[in-house]
């Protein structure tokens, strides 16, 4: 033998164990177990049966203390991990719930092990079992999030919203998001669609790793957010300066003499031309802003799909309008979204895809009037999500259910399993990095608990938990992130995790 050859002698398994195999083995015998449980345990199948024999004569009494001992051990272990994840408790929490169930262990250096261990046993990757070599081509929303001052870079799958790989970063560079990329490209994950911001980092990781992938830069950190403060900040000044305006015209009639009143004529007409040049400003950019806005909507009143190079020039349209208002931040915003006005408006090749794929599916079943409607719909659908107002929610909610009303009606029996169809086929056009940021308002509570001391064990933990968890409400359902993105059932997650974790 190669006297090079290093051995590394697995650990011996406790009487306890041993006293359980052979019951198990004794008296609930099955076909295929002693193999099953040779593998398990990485034992002989002849030291099973010899095991078997020496604990024959274990007495009932020494079996059910050990079984009791067993069970009581799993309880707790679930119990630590439910109320971590699921009541996103502290550690002094978690201890306070096991004194008051009694557990077997319930010290806090236990329960900070246990949960460490078990962040190590389900690990970074996503191990999507019975894949095989199968490659998974998927929409990839990558970002940054922040854990006081320490850098988390994720990446999200925002269709099934599976979190695909989240890791802490000493220096967001863009080494850093090569090698999470190259890790999910090993794993057989691929991106179709790059969903960014405009962070360098991100951009010269995508040129290197991914140059040939087409991008989608997020519409809401691109426009709404870099010029929805300025409506905002330009409704203030100009409101600000009629306030002003309605003082100087009180100070200008209470005047005593001709002098004064001449003195304050002059300053409320100053101010009034200022007041006049703000609300022009204000309500000339306001109006820009909505047709930039709108711009992003893919079908028109009709439900009929725009036509891409009108929409491009129309917005190009409302960027030149914008700069003559020769106002030097606005125009230095607009000069930076006019040079990523090709990729703001990838989504409308999803959707032109989707709608081919739709009308092919459907042409025996549905009009195009009525795939329009429906279309129509599904805008009003994702305007009720995205609105903050409760009024313009309610007019959205309001118009999409009037036009299901009559779709309703006309197709009877069809109309639920098409309107599915339809839905779940354009939710394949993705705008923004929205699920990063829903999974940043998840994982928020989850570093206030731990106090932002985060790990990367905490961190795999979270991950595998969300992954596996079952949505309980929105047209995500009865359903986790993992079976929408592979299809396939799963087992509750923390048998899941308790299983990985014996492994």
């Amino acid at each position: 033998m190669d006297s090079l050859t290093i051995f590394k002698r697995r650990l011996d398994l406790p009487p306890q164990r041993r006293m359980l195999l052979a019951y198990v083995i004794t008296h609930q015998k099955r076909q295929g177990q002693v193999t099953e449980l040779s593998q398990k345990y990485h034992v002989s199948r002849t030291f099973l049966y010899e095991n078997a024999k020496k604990y024959a004569s274990v007495d009932k009494i020494g079996l059910s203390s050990v079984l009791s001992r067993e069970a009581k051990i799993v309880a707790c272990q679930k119990s630590i991990l439910f109320y971590r994840l699921f009541g996103n408790c502290s550690l002094n929490s978690i201890q306070t719930f096991l004194e008051h169930d009694g557990s077997v262990n319930d010290s806090l250096g236990y329960i900070s092990e246990f949960l460490r261990d078990a962040g190590q046993a389900v690990g970074q990757d996503l191990n999507l079992s019975g894949s095989g070599e199968q490659t998974y081509q998927v929409v990839f929303a990558s970002d940054e999030i922040f854990a006081g001052e320490r850098a988390i870079l994720i990446t999200v799958e925002p269709i099934s919203l599976t979190i695909l790989r989240i890791e802490l970063a000493y220096e967001r560079t863009s080494e850093g998001w090569q090698e999470q990329w190259q890790s999910l490209k090993n794993q057989h994950i691929t991106p179709s669609l790059f969903v960014k911001d405009e962070g360098c980092a991100l951009k010269c990781a995508q040129n290197i790793l991914f140059a040939n992938t087409a991008v989608q830069s997020d519409t809401f950190h691109a426009v709404s957010h870099r010029l929805g403060l300025w409506v905002k900040r330009l409704e203030k000044a100009a409101f600000t300066l009629m306030l002003e305006l309605e003082e100087k015209e009180r100070l200008f009639c209470t005047a005593q003499t001709p002098q004064t009143a001449q003195k304050r004529l002059d300053i409320y007409l100053n101010c009034y031309k200022e007041t006049i040049k703000a609300m022009d400003l204000y309500h000339n950019f306001a109006f820009i802003y909505q047709n930039l806005i709108q711009s992003f909507k893919a079908f028109d009143n009709k439900g009929e799909l725009k036509d891409k190079e009108n929409v491009l020039d129309d917005f190009q349209a409302a960027i030149d309008l914008g700069k003559m208002l020769n106002h030097k931040p606005i125009t230095k915003e607009l000069k930076t979204i006019e040079t990523l006005k090709f990729t703001l408006f990838t989504f409308f090749d999803t959707t032109k895809k989707s709608l081919k794929m739709l009308q092919k599916k459907l042409e025996k079943i549905l009009s195009l009037l009525q795939l329009n409607a429906f279309c129509s719909a599904w805008q009003y659908n994702k305007a009720k999500i995205k609105a903050k107002c409760a009024k313009r929610r309610n007019n959205a909610k309001n118009m999409e259910l009037s036009v299901l009303e009559n779709l309703k009606n006309a197709l009877n029996d069809d109309y639920q399993y098409i309107k599915n169809m339809i839905y779940n086929e354009l939710d394949q056009s993705i705008q923004s990095s929205a699920a990063v940021e829903n999974i940043n308002s998840i994982l928020r509570p989850f570093l206030n608990t731990i106090k932002n001391n985060v790990t990367q064990q905490a961190l795999n933990l979270f991950m595998f938990f969300h992954n596996h968890r079952i949505f309980k409400n929105g047209k995500r359902k009865g359903k986790s992130p993992m079976q929408i993105l592979t299809g396939k059932p799963h087992e509750e997650v923390i048998d899941l995790i308790l299983r990985k974790m014996e492994a």
